[in-house]
């Protein structure tokens, strides 16, 4: 686990968006598995449709990041957004290079009802949740994951969502105690759907987890 007085963890703002943004281009985006199966290149996530949900998670009040006190950088984030029934909305956005990204996340996400419990209104989805390479495996991904589902409770979510492409990123849900509602073997879908598996680093699962938050 992370050294706290190495780490300083504070709430993201739209303040913190360009920091954001370079940190996500330079470590989420260069390893992320669906990028890479999709051989995404030059993202930009300030535009379109990247762009667009990163400013909605920033100004959402749920999104968390941790910097490291020695060197005061950026070196982990963990974007997300509060969701309800009667907001949902369809992106109006382009999504520009990240095309088949979106295609295959839009795609795994109808295999889940997200309201499908009657008294579940309100939901804390887990958007993005990436640690620089220098600093993984000291507890800041799920000390990130933790601080936001707090906001979720405070907020008054009955439930968090999110959407896993990583072997990494699962064990830490799973550990936080989310689970698997929808899976999608990408080795199961033809040439059309534009995914290289071979790249991914052996992680071809894409799956929807979700925790009950009340």
């Amino acid at each position: 686990m992370a050294n706290v007085n190495d780490f300083d963890f504070l709430l993201l703002t739209p303040g913190d968006f360009g920091e954001v943004t370079e940190f996500l281009a330079k470590e989420y985006f260069t390893r992320e598995p669906l990028t890479l199966g999709t051989q995404s290149k030059d993202i930009r996530p300030t535009e379109g449709r990247i762009g667009a949900d990163i400013r909605k998670c920033l100004e959402s009040g749920a999104s968390m990041g941790v910097r490291h006190r020695p060197t005061g950088e950026l070196v982990g984030v963990s974007t997300c957004i509060f969701e309800s029934q009667e907001k949902s909305s369809t992106p109006t956005h382009p999504a520009n290079e990240l095309t088949l990204f979106y295609r295959m996340y839009d795609e795994v996400m109808k295999g889940v009802e997200v309201f499908e419990e009657k008294e579940v209104n309100k939901v804390l989805s887990v958007y993005m949740l990436g640690v620089h390479r220098g600093f993984v495996g000291r507890g800041l991904g799920q000390r990130l994951v933790e601080l936001c589902v707090a906001k979720g409770v405070e907020r008054g979510c009955q439930r968090s969502v999110v959407c896993i492409t990583s072997k990494f990123s699962y064990k830490i849900f799973a550990k936080l105690g989310y689970e698997v509602r929808h899976c999608l073997d990408l080795t199961s879908l033809g040439p059309d759907w534009g995914v290289d598996t071979s790249l991914m680093n052996g992680n071809t699962l894409v799956s929807v987890m979700a925790k009950r938050l009340s």
